[in-house]
């Protein structure tokens, strides 16, 4: 796999199957590689320094993932993306839409409500 696509390394993220071969992954807590380079168009809150000059923290990264293929792509996105948050619900609304309710963003619990729209993106 390329490591110019994969993920941080991180938990709390919510995911949702798309299609029949993928899953959408979105936000989470977690860290970088050394030398994996940031999703463009991403935002990241650092909380604080770890081992070897990297960062933890909260991050809005938007990541597919194809399960036949074994590979990581970054949709092209259009909008506003919803704050780099964790420990939230991520739920298909209707064919097209997801909710993105409440989380954690840095030490404030949220009940922000967000939808995505998966095919306009």
């Amino acid at each position: 796999l390329s490591k110019e696509h994969e993920p941080l390394l991180k938990n709390k993220c919510g995911v949702v199957s798309y299609g029949p071969d993928m899953l959408f992954i979105f936000g989470g807590y977690g860290y970088p590689l050394i030398g994996q380079p940031l999703q463009e168009g991403a935002s990241y809150d650092w909380e604080r320094p770890i081992m070897h000059g990297t960062s933890i923290g909260w991050t809005n990264e938007m990541h597919l993932y194809h399960l036949r293929k074994n590979i990581w792509i970054v949709p092209k996105t259009t909008g506003i993306r919803p704050p780099p948050c964790a420990a939230f619900t991520l739920n298909w609304i209707d064919q097209f839409r997801v909710l993105l309710f409440g989380g954690r963003q840095k030490p404030e619990r949220t009940n922000e409500i967000h939808i995505l729209d998966m095919f306009t993106w």
